[in-house]
């Protein structure tokens, strides 16, 4: 094989795109039509992320690479003009792969469209570039596989339009094999076979940023595969006559696919891959590494995964192996992981079933009827005696924060105390079920009263929370909390100014708050709820006709992280705070104490205050214009000296001017509140916190803008861009051309 003359042949392919406005046409189609899809919900959800983008990309190639190596060979074959090229001196491999290579050089073209988008999301949020990267090589991936099965397909028949329509019947086919479109209406027995066969299995893996060894695999025996037939129709169609020859051909083409899909089917099951997330999100944090590292004893983890469950839960008990030979790896040797399959045996299932392990049910298609199936996938923990399970695991974006939290659980010793005051309308502990749940993990946690007439804090308190006090604090009380905090002890306080009523939708003025306690410290939670009318929550509402429909909820306020290199704040960009209130703060008076603060969270510039009983509905147009500024929303008080003796020293303060944020609401639904409160208990109480695993789990940011019009033009302004781009590309080649067919040819020689 000559590479000069795939090099030549790639050149003439690429010009004839160029040269082509159908070429364009299909271009700006396809990039408008995709960005579209993308922006439909893209804003509405407000994440940093191009997720969503490439995750409709395999639809899209549905129809984009058909409608380009549709002519690959068929219009060589209809125009007469293959036998020309085949008399060249030129090998039908070459020509196989000079058409592959051009039309995957113009699909490239088409996805280097993405990169205005992946840098202007950068730019209004935390954006993952190595996510980027491998989304990239995926789509790319997946490109060329389809070229090299449409160029196949095209060298098969002559009529472009059936090459077009049977390449998509083909692609679809290979984009749903894997879903549970597809997998629920075929016997249970070809799960396995039609889920590995899925380019869409493959593909999703790369898009999240990581290259496995075995999807790598895949893609290129595809690509080879498909090379190799398309290069045996067209030696079937040189040497026709000469049947030994094509016979000696077709046996050595049979035999390299043999050989490449036996060697992809063995490289299946050797476990390797190369995490290109920046935050390293599939590869084993520090802290799991420290936690793994110092265990003393064995740890047993089980895994009850049932071979035959639904297709999509393939990519999930993959994804499960390797995280456990990772733990297996790190531990050396001291975690021992072992593998069940409780459909295989009895005695494993009603095992799984005692452990804890959750049994679900699916349907299959069985005796040409649905019929309903159970299963397990679900881990099993046992250190030093003790034991816990994970009952089933959906995904695995925060199994290795269950795992490593769950070890640490079964296997530290001394834990901290955190006390959750009680018995003044704060609120409790099944308030925060969630938080308390996690918390339970690192610390030990309690609730704890005061008697009113001689009260005093347990030595064994760590860290004390009060969080949202309604009613009136005895004084003896306050001095209790002034003392424990004398002791180097330390503090949060979730301070609420306002009883919110939900239900109502109105917000009247605490008449005993506990706020002005924490101004003999210099910290002033002042009365009022701010709001922001530039970075705030998006609620959605539902009209009396059924239709939904979005609002911005400026008291929901998205505040900023002031700095995200604080231990506090680590990777965090924004925390979702409903209802909360402004802090001010008394330098003078830290000073006379010893006591220094930081703010940590605070507002845009068009921040406003409310004060006053009034109505929170967001449908009301209550938010006044005027007196916009930065408000601090949570500050962190410590010690000047933290060398000096603790002895009539003042612990650690965190002061936030809402009691919201940590319940169960915002835990759960915004992952960014819940690593806040695991690093604020990790630096009050100076335990290391496994808040660095979470945030792995979310390489991504909410999107912040700091002007209203910010959305429309990243919007239109991206898609403007897909449309100029080649349109001036376009112009350009045609005014060249245009001048080149009115260039006069003059014989130098004769003149």
């Amino acid at each position: 094989m000559n590479l000069l003359n795939v090099k030549a042949i790639t050149k003439k392919e690429i010009k004839s795109y160029i040269n082509n406005p159908a070429a364009y046409i299909v271009l700006v189609a396809f990039s408008l039509m995709w960005q579209f899809l993308f922006f439909k919900n893209a804003l509405i959800i407000g994440e940093s992320s191009l997720r969503g983008l490439f995750e409709v990309l395999p639809w899209l190639l549905l129809i984009f690479i058909p409608a380009i190596t549709m002519g690959s060979i068929s219009k060589e074959k209809d125009e007469g003009t293959l036998e020309l090229i085949l008399t060249h001196p030129i090998h039908d491999l070459e020509l196989i792969l000079s058409k592959i290579v051009s039309a995957s050089i113009f699909i490239l073209y088409a996805l280097l469209f993405t990169f205005p988008l992946a840098f202007t999301f950068s730019k209004f949020g935390k954006f993952d570039w190595g996510v980027y990267a491998g989304q990239l090589i995926g789509s790319v991936l997946l490109s060329v596989s389809i070229v090299s099965l449409g160029v196949y397909i095209s060298s098969l028949v002559k009529n472009q339009i059936a090459s077009l329509l049977v390449t998509m019947v083909a692609v679809f086919f290979l984009i749903v094999s894997g879903s549970e479109f597809l997998t629920i209406s075929i016997p249970f027995s070809l799960l396995p076979i039609m889920t590995n066969i899925s380019v869409l299995t493959h593909f999703q893996s790369t898009i999240r940023g990581v290259l496995d060894l075995r999807d790598l695999l895949y893609f290129l025996s595809f690509t080879l595969v498909f090379i190799s037939l398309a290069f045996l129709q067209l030696s079937k169609r040189r040497y026709g006559n000469l049947r030994s020859k094509y016979k000696r051909i077709k046996l050595i083409v049979l035999l390299l696919i043999g050989n490449t899909l036996v060697f992809s089917y063995l490289g299946s099951n050797v476990p390797g891959r190369l995490d290109l997330t920046q935050e390293k999100v599939y590869t084993l944090s520090e802290s799991t590494k420290k936690v793994t590292g110092g265990l003393e004893n064995n740890v047993e983890i089980t895994l009850y995964a049932s071979g035959k469950l639904p297709s999509q839960y393939s990519p999930v008990v993959q994804d499960v192996k390797d995280i456990l030979r990772d733990y297996r790896i790190s531990s050396k040797g001291k975690i021992i992981v072992k593998t069940k399959d409780p459909s295989l045996k009895s005695e494993d299932a009603d095992e799984a079933i005692t452990k804890g392990i959750q049994e679900i049910q699916f349907n299959v298609i069985g005796q040409e009827e649905f019929q309903v199936k159970t299963g397990f996938l679900g881990v099993h923990i046992l250190a030093d005696g003790k034991e816990e399970s994970i009952p089933f695991i959906q995904q695995t974006d925060d199994l290795e924060y269950s795992l490593t939290s769950i070890i640490n659980k079964l296997t530290a010793k001394d834990k901290k105390t955190i006390g959750f005051l009680s018995g003044h309308g704060e609120k409790e502990l099944f308030d925060y079920a969630f938080l308390n749940g996690e918390l339970t993990k690192q610390y030990e946690t309690k609730a704890i009263t005061l008697d009113k007439t001689s009260p005093v804090i347990d030595e064994n308190i760590d860290t004390l929370v009060i969080a949202g006090p309604t009613t009136k604090f005895e004084d003896p009380e306050k001095e209790a909390i002034k003392l424990f905090m004398q002791k180097d002890k330390n503090v949060l306080f979730l301070i609420d100014t306002y009883n919110v009523d939900k239900q109502l939708s109105y917000a009247d003025v605490l008449k005993d708050p506990f706020a002005p306690f924490l101004e003999n410290f210099g910290i002033k939670v002042n009365q009022n709820i701010v709001y922001d009318l530039q970075s705030s929550e998006t609620l959605r509402f539902t009209a009396a006709g059924g239709l939904n429909y979005f609002l911005p909820y400026p008291f929901w306020v998205r505040g900023i992280v002031k700095d995200p290199k604080d231990p506090i704040t680590l990777k965090l960009n924004t925390i979702t705070m409903p209802w909360p209130s402004s802090i001010e703060i008394n330098d003078q008076k830290l000073e006379e104490l010893g006591l220094i603060k930081r703010d940590l969270v605070i507002t845009t510039e068009r921040a406003g205050l409310k004060t006053g009983n009034f109505a929170i509905n967001p449908q009301e147009d209550t938010f006044p214009q005027q007196n916009l500024a930065v408000q601090t929303l949570v500050a962190a008080i410590e010690s000047k000296n933290s060398q000096e003796s603790s002895v009539n020293r003042f612990g650690k303060m965190i002061v936030v001017g809402n009691s919201e944020l940590f319940t169960d609401q915002f835990v759960q639904q915004t992952p960014e509140n819940f690593v806040f409160a695991l690093n604020i208990f990790s630096w009050l109480s100076g335990q290391e916190s496994f808040a660095d695993i979470k945030t792995k789990s979310s390489p991504f940011g909410k999107l912040v803008f700091t002007d209203p019009s910010q959305p429309s033009i990243l919007k239109y302004g991206n898609m403007a861009i897909a449309l100029v781009i080649p349109c001036l590309t376009g112009l350009v080649i045609l005014i060249k051309r245009n001048q080149l067919k009115k260039r006069v040819y003059v014989n130098e020689t004769v003149k």
